[in-house]
């Protein structure tokens, strides 16, 4: 099966965000509104960041904004344990992760970056392989642990690409 995930973001809490869950009035519409304008933050406010990926195991990638650690599922313990403290990208790998079924999509100068680095012709002169399984947690996983590069450009169809930085970057 293909790996999937669930992505999160934590912010702090907002002790003025109360709403009695018996109130109906105009009021109460007024404090939902205040509670719902605190979920809107930028990503910047965040306090701690995770994924969680499901396949053959259970792994679990949390970050509070100094470094990026690695659990997995013991099954017997019912417990995430650590196994991957501190995570760093790779400095250099040959492996691209783009949805390149929308290459004719793209513009002129993102066709032929990718094509150059699959042909070795980029900077480092390696040839890239691609490696794209189109489940983001699945993806940015990979990258996290063997490198290369994962986008999803803009295209004819998506003009500000695709990924939203807050949630899915």
């Amino acid at each position: 099966g293909i790996p999937t995930g669930t992505i999160l973001g934590i912010y702090e809490y907002d002790e003025f965000c109360d709403v009695d869950p018996s109130c109906a009035s105009d009021e109460c519409m007024a404090q939902e509104a205040n509670c719902l304008a605190n979920t809107l933050q930028p990503g910047t406010n965040l306090i701690a960041a995770a994924y969680c990926l499901y396949s053959s195991s259970t792994s679990l990638a949390l970050t509070l904004g100094n470094g990026v650690y690695m659990f997995t599922l013991d099954e017997q313990l019912g417990e995430f344990v650590l196994s991957k403290p501190n995570v760093r990208i790779p400095e250099e790998s040959n492996i691209i992760s783009f949805n390149e079924a929308n290459m004719e999509k793209w513009d002129p100068p993102m066709k032929e970056t990718v094509m150059k680095w699959r042909k070795g012709k980029g900077k480092s002169g390696k040839k890239f392989t691609s490696r794209y399984i189109g489940s983001m947690v699945g993806d940015v996983h990979r990258t996290l642990l063997y490198g290369g590069v994962f986008g999803y450009p803009v295209d004819t169809k998506n003009v500000n690409g695709k990924l939203r930085l807050l949630y899915e970057g």
